[in-house]
């Protein structure tokens, strides 16, 4: 009934903001915020919005799974926040002529692209596929130009509430969690494209990524 109906949208909310939490904690080593934001997607998709096993249960299965191809992923997203800051802090301190400022601008634009890609493509990928860590970012690449409204959908999320924390601080315990179980919505119809139908699997399994 409803009150049950309330419950479980109040759990789920508790949920979110837990998980997004605890992702945001594991995410202060640097070398293991890939492995957190895949266990993030991982576990909202699969336990928040699907109610299939416990969300923290699930969270850290996937985060141990993807230790090694996460801090693979995570030292690329360093690497990239790295090169995009020096770039940027140089546009802005250091006017030159204009093809330097050019070149500067457009590397800034190409990591930040990186960094998006990374982990609003990558790390929901690394939880649902097995690939090879350069196959990922590949992968990642093709789902963006293949359904280019998802994937503006997506960047448009993302900037928003990172727009929201950077004014509201306070709005980074609700962010993570509830930004991605709206990019469940958005990437995981684009994912079935991907996989095989149902029918093709064993007996017994549980395809709740097809539901």
């Amino acid at each position: 009934g409803m009150k049950d109906r309330a419950f479980s949208v109040w759990s789920a909310a508790v949920d979110l903001v837990a998980l997004g939490v605890l992702t945001l904690i594991l995410c202060i080593p640097v070398v293991t915020i890939c492995p957190a934001v895949t266990a993030l997607y991982y576990s909202v998709a699969k336990s928040v919005r699907r109610g299939r096993g416990g969300p923290y249960r699930e969270y850290f299965r996937s985060f141990r799974e993807n230790i090694l191809q996460g801090i693979a992923l995570s030292v690329i997203l360093a690497l990239f926040c790295a090169v995009g800051f020096f770039a940027a802090v140089y546009v802005v301190n250091r006017p030159q002529s204009g093809t330097v400022d050019f070149f500067y601008r457009a590397t800034f634009f190409f990591s930040a692209l990186v960094v998006f890609v990374v982990l609003a493509f990558g790390c929901p990928v690394l939880s649902r596929f097995r690939f090879k860590t350069a196959q990922i970012l590949l992968f990642s690449l093709r789902v963006g130009a293949r359904f280019p409204l998802r994937t503006l959908g997506l960047l448009a999320l993302w900037a928003a509430l990172g727009a929201l924390c950077w004014f509201f601080p306070p709005a980074l315990i609700i962010a993570p969690g509830a930004g991605t179980l709206i990019s469940t919505f958005l990437l995981d119809p684009a994912f079935r494209h991907y996989m095989p139908e149902r029918s093709e699997f064993d007996e017994g399994t549980d395809t709740w990524y097809l539901e």
